[in-house]
Formats: C-alpha cells, sequence, structure tokens
C-alpha cells in the first residue's frame, strides 16, 4: 500500500500468513485502511467519502499531487500467481483537491511466463472476482463485512433471505420463482373463473348456437334479396346515366350543328345582299394595270380605314365565340347538375318504397293497424316481450330454486345415511380387531410359563457373562489415563513442530534474502562502492532522490539546448528560404535580360549606345525632313524666279536646276524612310532595355545581399552544429539520467522487498529462539538438539500418542459393550415382570371380548334398518333430479322462443333504422333544381343573342367590304 488514508509515499508491505493472520492494534493504527485496501483492490468499493477522503491528503503530505497505490498478490483459482494493482491520484489545483482513477493492471505468471492486461481492455474488478472465485455478494458481506454490520446473519427473515440469495448467486432464479408462482396463481384463478363461467353458461350455449345459425341462415336470404336489388338498381342507375350521357352529346351536337347552321345561313344571307348590292362595270385594262390600280388602292386612306375596322370585326367574332365556348361549358354544367338531381330524386323515390315495403311486412307480421304509429307499435312490443322474458326467468329461478333446494335436501339425507352406515361398518370392523387382539393375548397367557423359564435362563446368560469382565469403573479409568496420556504426547509434538516450522521458515526466509540479495547484488554494485547490508530501502530512496534532481537539472538543460537550437534552425530555415527566393528572383530577371539577347552586365553600356545612335539618326532624320521642305520650296522658287534658292543669282538654265532639284528631292522620301526605320528600331531597343534596367540594378542589388547572407547561413549553420552537439550531449546525459531513475525505481521495489525479508529473517529467528526457550526450560538437556533430531523426538511422540489412542480406542470398545449386556439384562428382566403381570388378565380379556361382540350385534341391527330406508331415498333422490332437468329444459325452450322472436324483431327494427336513415341523406332541394333551370335559360338566352351579334359583324364586316 502507498499514500492510502494515513499511509504516506513511501509503500508498506505486508506478508499474509497461513492458515490465518490477526491485525492487532490501537485506534487509528491503519486496521481499517487494510481491509478497506483489500476491499478496494479486489471488488473496487470505496469507504464513505469515496476517494476524496480514500488517498492521502496532498496538505499533509506536503506536496502537490499524491499517488495511491493498493498492489495485492494472490494464488487464483488454477494455482497462478496474479498480481492486481490499483491507482488513485490526489492533486492539489485552484479549484481544489481533485481524486481521480488511474488504470489499473492484473499480471499473471503461468509457466514461467508474465501477462499484463489493463482496465482499458477488461473490467478489472470482475476479472478480479472471477480469479478468486467468489462474487460480489461474498466479498461484501462475508470477506470484507463492516465490523458494524457484522450481526446481519441476525437481522429479519427477509432481509437475511436477500442476502443469502445474493452470496449462493440465485436472486435471479429466486426471481424467476416468484414470477412462476404468481402467474400460476393468476392461471389458476383464470381457470377457476373459465370453470365457473363454463358452468354457467355450457347449458345455454347449444341452444344459442342454434339460434345464431338459424340467424345467419335468415341474414344470409335476406342479403342475398338485397344484394340483387342493388345489383339490379346499379345495372338500372347505369343504364340511366349511360342515356343521359349519351342524350346530353347529342343535344350539345345538336346546338353546335344549329348554331353552325345559323351562323352559315347569315353568312350567305349577308353575302347575297352584298352581291346584290355590287354595281362594279368590267375592267379594261390587263391584270398587271389591275394589279397596279389595287396596290394604289391599298395604299390610300379609305381602304386602310376599312381594313382596319375589318380588324375590329374580326377581334369582337373572336370574342363573341369565346365568350359562347364559355357559356356552353357553364350550360354543361348545370346540366350536369340537374341530372345529378335527377338521380337522387330517383333513388330517393326507390328507398320510400322500399320503405313502404318494409312498413307493410311489419303491420302484416305482427298485425298492426294502419293509422298506428310503425316505431311506437314496434317499441310497445318490444317492451311487452322483455317484461314477458323477466317474467318466465322469475318463476322459472323460482320454480328451479325449490327442486334444487329439495334436491339438496334429499342429497344431504342419503349422504348421512350412507356416512352412518360406513361409520357402523368401520366401528364393526374396529370391534372385530380388538377381539382379534384380546384372543391373541390370552393365547400368549397360555405360553407365558415357557417364555418365562426362557427368560431366566437369557438373564442367567448374559450376569455370568458380565461377571467375567473387568468393572466398568476400572476400564472408565484406563480410558481417562490413556486420553490424558494422548494429550500429552500431543502438546509435546506440538512443541516440537513448532520448532521445526521455526527452523524451516528461517531456513526459508534466509533462502529469500540470500536470492534477492544475489538478483540485486548487480544492480546495488553499479550505485554504492561499499555493500549495503541494511536499510536498503532509506538509501536507495536517498539515491533515487539525488538521481530525480540530476535528472530534473539534464532535463532542463537538454529543453533549453533543444529550444536555442531550435531557434537557430528557424533563423537558418528563414535566410535559406529567403536566399532560395533571391536566386529564384534573380534567374526570372537573368531569363527576361537573356530574351532581349543581351548580357546582364552590358544592358547599360548598350542602352547608352543606343541611346546616342538615336540621337545621331534623329539629327540626320531632321535635317533630310528639313532639305525635303527646302527642295520643295526651291523648286517653286526656280520656277518661278529662275535664279539659284542659295545666291540668288540667275541661273543659266532654269530646266537643268529644276531637274537636279528634282533628283535630289525625288531621292529624299527613301531616306527619310530608312532613318524612320532605324529611329523605330533604336526606339524599340531603348524601350526594351529601359524597361530592363530595373531589373539589372535590382538583380545587382539582389547579388550583394545573398553574398551577405551566404556568410550569415555559414556563420549560423557553424552555430547550429555546435548547439546540436551540446544538445547530444545533454540528451545523452538525460537519457543516461533517467537510465539510472528507473533502475533506481526498479531497485526501490527489490529494496523493499530486502527489507521486508531482513524484517521477515530477524522474526523467523526470534520465533525459533522463542520456541527453543519454552521448550528448554522444562528440559535443558535438549538445547543443543539438531532439526532432524526434533524430527525424530517428534516422531516418537507421534508414536506413542497412536499407541495410547490404539489403547483407549479399545478401551473404549469394552465399555461399550459392557454397557450394551447390561441394558440387554435389563429388558429381559422387565420382560419377565411383564409376562408375570399378563398371568393375572383372563377372567378380565374374556369379559371384554363378550362386551365387543354383542356391540358388534347392535351395529349390524342399525346398518339393516339404514338399508331398507336407502331405496326410498334414491327414488326420490333421483325423481328430484328429473324434475330439475325438466324445469331446466323448459327454461331454456321459453328464453330461445324469446331469444328468437327478439332476434327477428330487432332484425326488422334495425332494417327500419337504415331504410329511414338512408332516405334522410337523399336531400332535394326542389328550389335548386328551379334555380339552375333557370340558369340554363338564362343560358340559352345569352347564347342566341351572342349568335346573334356574330351573324350582325359578319354582314358589317362583308359590307365593309
Amino acid at each position: 500500500m502507498q499514500g492510502i488514508r494515513s499511509i504516506g509515499a513511501d509503500p508498506h508491505c505486508i506478508d499474509f500468513l497461513k492458515p490465518l493472520t490477526l491485525i492487532q492494534g490501537k485506534n487509528g493504527t491503519g486496521k481499517t485502511t487494510i481491509i478497506e485496501a483489500l476491499n478496494f483492490v479486489t471488488s473496487g468499493n470505496l469507504p464513505a467519502g469515496q476517494k476524496s477522503t480514500f488517498v492521502h491528503d496532498p496538505n499533509v503530505a506536503n506536496k502537490i499531487r499524491v499517488d495511491g497505490m493498493v498492489q495485492l498478490k494472490f494464488e487464483d483459482v488454477k494455482g497462478n500467481e496474479v498480481t492486481g494493482t490499483k491507482r488513485v491520484t490526489s492533486s492539489i489545483s485552484n479549484a481544489g483537491i481533485t481524486t481521480k482513477s488511474d488504470e489499473s493492471t492484473l499480471k499473471q505468471m503461468k509457466n514461467g511466463k508474465e501477462t499484463s492486461v489493463s482496465s482499458k481492455i477488461i473490467d478489472y474488478d470482475a476479472e478480479v472476482m472471477t480469479r478468486l472465485g467468489v462474487n460480489k455478494a461474498v466479498l461484501d458481506y462475508v470477506i470484507f463485512c463492516h465490523q458494524e454490520e457484522s450481526n446481519w446473519p441476525l437481522s429479519e427473515p427477509k432481509k437475511l433471505k436477500k442476502r443469502f440469495d445474493k452470496i449462493f448467486e440465485v436472486s435471479e432464479y429466486v426471481e424467476i420463482m416468484e414470477n412462476i408462482r404468481s402467474e400460476r396463481k393468476e392461471l389458476n384463478k383464470k381457470v377457476s373463473e373459465l370453470d365457473n363461467e363454463i358452468q354457467n353458461h355450457l347449458v345455454g350455449y347449444v341452444q344459442r348456437s342454434n339460434d345464431l345459425h338459424n340467424e345467419i341462415a335468415d341474414g344470409i336470404k335476406m342479403q342475398e334479396i338485397i344484394t340483387t336489388n342493388l345489383k339490379k338498381c346499379d345495372e338500372k342507375l347505369e343504364r340511366l346515366a349511360k342515356q343521359i350521357s349519351e342524350c346530353n352529346a347529342k343535344k350539345k351536337t345538336f346546338d353546335e350543328l344549329k348554331s353552325t347552321i345559323e351562323i352559315q345561313k347569315a353568312t350567305i344571307r349577308g353575302k347575297e345582299d352584298n352581291l346584290e348590292n355590287i354595281d362594279v362595270p368590267d375592267y379594261n385594262g390587263n391584270v398587271k394595270e389591275l394589279q397596279k390600280e389595287l396596290d394604289e388602292a391599298e395604299s390610300k386612306k379609305d381602304y386602310q380605314e376599312v381594313k382596319k375596322k375589318q380588324d375590329e370585326f374580326n377581334k369582337e367574332i373572336v370574342k363573341i365565340d369565346n365568350e359562347m365556348k364559355n357559356i356552353n361549358l357553364e350550360i354543361t354544367k348545370v346540366q350536369k347538375k340537374i341530372n345529378d338531381l335527377e338521380v337522387i330524386k330517383q333513388r330517393k323515390n326507390e328507398t320510400k318504397k322500399e320503405r313502404e315495403q318494409l312498413i307493410q311486412k311489419i303491420r302484416k307480421k305482427y298485425s298492426f293497424d294502419d293509422c298506428e304509429d310503425i316505431e311506437e307499435a314496434m317499441e310497445k312490443i318490444k317492451n311487452e316481450k322483455e317484461t314477458e322474458k323477466q317474467e318466465i326467468m322469475e318463476s322459472s329461478k323460482a320454480k328451479i330454486g325449490q327442486i334444487f333446494q329439495d334436491l339438496s335436501s334429499a342429497n344431504v339425507v342419503v349422504a348421512n345415511v350412507e356416512a352412518t352406515i360406513r361409520s357402523k361398518e368401520a366401528d364393526i370392523l374396529r370391534l372385530n380387531c380388538e377381539i382379534k387382539s384380546i384372543e391373541r393375548d390370552i393365547e400368549q397367557i397360555g405360553a407365558s410359563a415357557e417364555r418365562s423359564s426362557k427368560l431366566e435362563k437369557e438373564i442367567a446368560k448374559v450376569e455370568s457373562q458380565l461377571s467375567g469382565e473387568e468393572s466398568l469403573e476400572v476400564l472408565e479409568k484406563n480410558f481417562l489415563d490413556c486420553q490424558v496420556a494422548v494429550t500429552q504426547r500431543k502438546v509435546e509434538t506440538e512443541e516440537y513442530s513448532k520448532i521445526i516450522i521455526a527452523k524451516h521458515n528461517y531456513t526459508k526466509k534466509n533462502d529469500e534474502l540470500n536470492t534477492a540479495m544475489k538478483k540485486s547484488e548487480k544492480l546495488l554494485s553499479e550505485f554504492f562502492e561499499s555493500p549495503i547490508q541494511k536499510n536498503f530501502n532509506r538509501q536507495i530512496t536517498t539515491l533515487k532522490m539525488d538521481l530525480e534532481k540530476n535528472c530534473l537539472v539534464a532535463d532542463k538543460s537538454f529543453t533549453t539546448l533543444e529550444k536555442e537550437t531550435a531557434k537557430i534552425t528557424d533563423k537558418l530555415n528563414k535566410l535559406k528560404i529567403k536566399n532560395e527566393m533571391n536566386d529564384s528572383t534573380v534567374k526570372q530577371n537573368q531569363e527576361q535580360i537573356s530574351q532581349m539577347g543581351v548580357e546582364p552586365d552590358k544592358v547599360k553600356d548598350k542602352l547608352d549606345k543606343i541611346r546616342s545612335d538615336l540621337k545621331e539618326y534623329r539629327e540626320q532624320l531632321g535635317e533630310k525632313q528639313g532639305s525635303q521642305f527646302l527642295y520643295k520650296k526651291w523648286e517653286e522658287q526656280i520656277a518661278k524666279e529662275k535664279n539659284c534658292p542659295l545666291c540668288e543669282k540667275p541661273c543659266g538654265e532654269a530646266s537643268d536646276v529644276q531637274k537636279l532639284v528634282t533628283k535630289r528631292h525625288a531621292d529624299l522620301p527613301s531616306e527619310i524612310e530608312e532613318l524612320n526605320e532605324s529611329v523605330a528600331r533604336f526606339k524599340i531597343q531603348e524601350r526594351n532595355l529601359t524597361h530592363v534596367l530595373p531589373l539589372v540594378e535590382k538583380m545587382e542589388t539582389l547579388l550583394n545581399q545573398t553574398s551577405g547572407e551566404l556568410e550569415k547561413i555559414e556563420k549560423i549553420e557553424k552555430q547550429k552544429a555546435t548547439k546540436e552537439k551540446e544538445k547530444d550531449a545533454a540528451k545523452k546525459r538525460l537519457d543516461d539520467a533517467r537510465k539510472k531513475l528507473d533502475l533506481v525505481k526498479t531497485l526501490l521495489g527489490d529494496a523493499k522487498l530486502l527489507d521486508k525479508l531482513i524484517d521477515d529473517q530477524k522474526a523467523a529467528k526470534e520465533s525459533v529462539e522463542e520456541a527453543r526457550s519454552q521448550l528448554f526450560a522444562k528440559d535443558v538437556d535438549k538445547s543443543e538438539w539438531t532439526v532432524e533430531q526434533f524430527e525424530e523426538a517428534r516422531n516418537d511422540a507421534q508414536t506413542k500418542m497412536d499407541n495410547f489412542e490404539a489403547e483407549a480406542k479399545t478401551t473404549d470398545l469394552k465399555v461399550k459393550e459392557i454397557r450394551t449386556k447390561t441394558t440387554e439384562l435389563q429388558k429381559l428382566k422387565e420382560e419377565k415382570l411383564k409376562i408375570g403381570e399378563k398371568a393375572l388378565q383372563p377372567a378380565i380379556l374374556t369379559k371384554s371380548k363378550i362386551e365387543k361382540k354383542a356391540r358388534i350385534s347392535e351395529c349390524q341391527e342399525e346398518i339393516s334398518k339404514f338399508d331398507e330406508q336407502i331405496p326410498d331415498l334414491k327414488k326420490n333422490q333421483r325423481k328430484l333430479n328429473f324434475d330439475l332437468e325438466k324445469a331446466n329444459a323448459e327454461f331454456e325452450s321459453k328464453k330461445s322462443e324469446i331469444a328468437t322472436f327478439m332476434n327477428d324483431f330487432t332484425n326488422l327494427s334495425e332494417s327500419l333504422k337504415i331504410t329511414t336513415a338512408k332516405l334522410s341523406t337523399y336531400v332535394l332541394d326542389e328550389n335548386a333544381r328551379a334555380k339552375l333551370e333557370k340558369e340554363m335559360d338564362n343560358f340559352t338566352e345569352r347564347k342566341s343573342e351572342l349568335e346573334r351579334k356574330k351573324v350582325q359583324s359578319a354582314n358589317k364586316e362583308d359590307s365593309s367590304k
């Protein structure tokens, strides 16, 4: 245990002894803590307060974090060594003390191999309980039962049973049994209820079944009739609907044809009138001339107005057609509604007729007057039949009840007589048995003299056997002496065994200590110059603290160097990225410059040369352009003034001068064009080089920067290499320190074991000394004995103890044999005494036999009288049974008759109600029909009016044409 309640950060180990370990101590020394820790590591249960009070307080430990651990090593049900470890942590934060569970592990040694599983993979508590072979209830109520609840076996039976069910894992089966009992009780209740119902209703079910069959047959016949009528009605309706739809279609076609005929007639009449009014002389020209005149006429204003009016007439005709179409649709809808009303009216009349026929049938069947209201009359008959049914049931029940009462009385009388006969017969049988017993006793009394002599011989024989044995007191004294000797030898054997066990335990602990020392010798020699023999835990804990400090220093140094290396690496990476970007920019600039066909270092020189050449060519171009102007001017001046344009002197031949000037003037355009092309070419080169020049300057700047940055990179890389070496050295120191710390932690566990083994060895040695001192105080001659001598002495004592036990057993058998014979002698004497007493009883037994025979005769006479009464009683019983069956049959017959009548009556009543309800659903509104007919007339008039308008519009159109 470590970090649990009052147990601090140092682990405490407890080795539980076999077969029992007693934990003793004052209040607050941790006895309960041990049990709670065992409960926690096996079942996961925590005491009141949960983890916060279970873990050692960090404030008391003066630490920020306390790690609690409980580790239990045990053998599972298969004999494998298992180590279970549960961990909890408690830490101080801003919110207070926080406690939480950590990962639990379960290690197993099987066939020399160690396997481990974590609580992340399995249910730790369930796995531990499985390996221990007990359930949680056994752990809670038996193994780790709290002292305040240790009296639970004395609790109430119900609570006690629940706990035992949990302990023996039968709670589920108990619950199943309770469910079965409750279900069985419920089912038995239902069975009894069903039996009662069957008993009460079985008689009427057959008759009711027959009635239902008759009702079903009548209903099927009526249903067939109604179905046939419905089919006929549906067929008739379908025919009528088909005829109506055909009539509507024909009417619609007729109306359309009629309207078309009227329109055609009106059109024909209009055209005839127009034809009569036309008085146009014959045209004298040809077709082309006529076409020309028609075109001229169409272009005139009068013709355009006529055409416009014609379009208006056409629009009006289209509008009228649309309206007529809508009116036709409305007429169709109204006609459909009228047809629906006709169908409803027809169905209503048919339903009304069917209702009248049904009423006539009811009046005829039940003899109702024609003036009497059918519903009131049917209700009256229904009430009369209900009253009649009630009277019949009451009278039948009274009659059946009286017969049943008489039958019950007769049954009671018969049962009493039969019971009396059985009682008398039993008395006769008993008296006969008693008489036989008396006769046997009388016979035995005759043979008692012979039996008495035999008993005297047996008594003498047993007494002679007892006289040859030792006295019971001597044997009992010998038995007690043997028991005392056995006890003494047993105490002596136990004392020898105690010394032998203590010796063996000391040897075992010594071997374990030597083995553990040998196992840890190599690690101890690495950390300690001189070997240590005691206080391993304290010295290794001190070493662990020193190594933890070294680890912290090494970790801090490594972290600092790692951060510095990261900074240098980051700075180096940034410089490299910048340098790469500069190189990329320089390459791009070089590519752009190389596209100009010039080297970057010659751009400035070439640009200066191009600018110089451009200036020169521009000057030449200016001169040529000025010469062109002068030559032109000179040509005009020579032609006009006929003298030299430079010196203004008269020329010899003006034509020669004119030719010369003209020739010079003719050569100038080609020269100017060449100069313009050169200037344009140089301008392009200048512009391109001007654009490239900033790139060259930028490239030079970047190259200068790159050279400086390369020097920085080289310097930083050297710094990085130095820091990397320092970091690797620090990492190595940290790894070495951690490795040593891990070894020391491993060694710390062994150290705790070594300290414990040393303490165990010391305790075993003290046990040996204590056992020797207790034995040697009695016998000082054995102070120098070895273990083998003690074992030999123990074996001798054991042999003597076995001999004394055998002797005691033999003595005990003799004592039991003597006691058995004494008891047998006592019984023989008692039997002899009883035989002597029976010799005086023959007269008494003879008198008792005569009395019992007289009593048998009386019982036989009484039985004869009762046998004479039984036939009359049975006859009366059969008559009452017949009367009861007859009354029940009459009652059921009347009941069936009334039920049949009521069934027919109810069917007719329901049919009448259904027909009446069906009739009420056919609501026929005569006003609605009149309204629809009025709408139909209005639509027809509107349609005629529109047809007239259409004819008038057509006539106007023709007249306008």
